[in-house]
């Protein structure tokens, strides 16, 4: 294996990510948060319990791996 080459791709990367990361992180937290705010709010007064758990703190895990 090449770590040099290895060693190289990831800084240029990890580099990319950093300068782009209004593009790529921004978007999911803020669609996350409109999900929440929008479905979870209005749905969670129709939708009683689930299992003991309020519909917000049902579809947060989900929205966290999204």
């Amino acid at each position: 294996m090449n770590w040099v080459g290895l060693n190289t791709l990831i800084i240029r990367e990890v580099g990319r990510f950093f300068s782009v990361y209004r593009q790529t992180v921004l978007p999911g937290l803020i669609s996350s948060a409109l999900y929440i705010l929008i479905f979870g709010f209005t749905l969670e007064q129709r939708i009683s319990e689930i299992d003991g758990v309020s519909y917000t703190w049902f579809i947060l895990p989900g929205l966290i791996m999204m």
